[in-house]
């Protein structure tokens, strides 16, 4: 999969048969923010407590609260 958004911060990266992949990334976007996290397709990744301070700090970020 090629990615070529040259404005993204890519933190997060997984691997799979397929190669690297972005994972997670981030970046401003006019006067707001956008983050994207792909991982999450089942709910055992949503209650994992790591997952959700992910999911939460990613919230705090494009509220520009940190």
């Amino acid at each position: 999969m090629a990615f070529d958004d040259l404005q993204a911060d890519i933190f997060v990266t997984t691997r799979s048969e397929h190669g690297e992949q972005p994972a997670a990334w981030r970046r401003d976007e006019e006067a707001g923010r956008v983050v994207v996290l792909t991982p999450g397709h089942n709910p055992e990744v949503w209650l994992h407590p790591s997952f959700q301070i992910l999911a939460l700090n990613a919230l705090r970020w494009c509220g520009k609260l940190m």
